[in-house]
């Protein structure tokens, strides 16, 4: 299975330990689902209309996880392969909930593939769902062997980064691996930001953005 093939709809979320609102369960598949909708449109047919009533309420409501549930699974059970990617859902407080949920929809799609990839111990995960999980052990040694090479590449690479003196390229490289713990992706978002906090970490594609985007396309045409 391939991300590039025409038939294969691919989202991805990173839940950053340091920033709460990437381990909400419900900014966690709305952010799915923002992702699922390029390629599906129809999957915010349903949303819409509770979303326009919320937007611009000071104390707004926020959208059920039930009805991102149901969306996902309304609009993706055709032969498209779907397959949804959550990195560190361990550092989420809500991780139980969260596979929870990723059942439920495996349940009821057979054309969903789910990958999820955690730090915890995997008996906590096996516990969870014994009889369906499967969990493949990453060597800390590989994983920072990936990072390393990672960091490298871009620092050799990068049109700014490249030119920048060999003792920079050193501190950057230092700073970066240390205490990376297999965070690849939090530090391949660093190394895109004007400013290595990692608080700033962008959650990715949301509804909120969606819906704006759609507003104006449709103001365009």
């Amino acid at each position: 299975m391939s991300p590039n093939e025409p038939d294969v709809c691919l989202a991805y979320f990173y839940c950053a330990f340091g920033n709460t609102s990437s381990q909400d369960p419900v900014n966690i598949f709305g952010s799915l689902i923002a992702q699922l909708s390029f390629m599906m449109p129809s999957m915010l047919d349903s949303i819409r209309p509770i979303f326009d009533e919320i937007r611009g309420q000071a104390h707004r409501h926020p959208i059920e996880l039930p009805l991102l549930e149901e969306s996902i699974i309304k609009h993706s059970s055709g032969e498209r392969r779907v397959l949804i990617l959550i990195d560190a859902i361990n550092e989420s407080a809500h991780m139980t909930k969260i596979i929870s949920s990723l059942l439920r929809l495996a349940e009821q799609l057979k054309n969903l593939r789910i990958l999820v990839t955690s730090t915890a111990d995997a008996a906590s995960l096996r516990e969870i769902c014994p009889t369906r999980a499967k969990i493949v052990d990453m060597n800390p040694d590989i994983v920072q062997y990936d990072i390393e090479t990672f960091v490298d590449q871009r620092l050799e690479k990068d049109g700014t980064l490249s030119n920048v003196s060999g003792n920079l390229k050193s501190d950057i490289r230092r700073a970066l691996l240390k205490d990376a713990v297999g965070s690849l992706v939090s530090r391949s978002e660093i190394m895109r930001l004007p400013c290595s906090n990692s608080s700033q970490i962008p959650l990715g594609p949301t509804l909120a953005g969606q819906f704006k985007h759609a507003e104006n396309r449709e103001v365009s045409s």
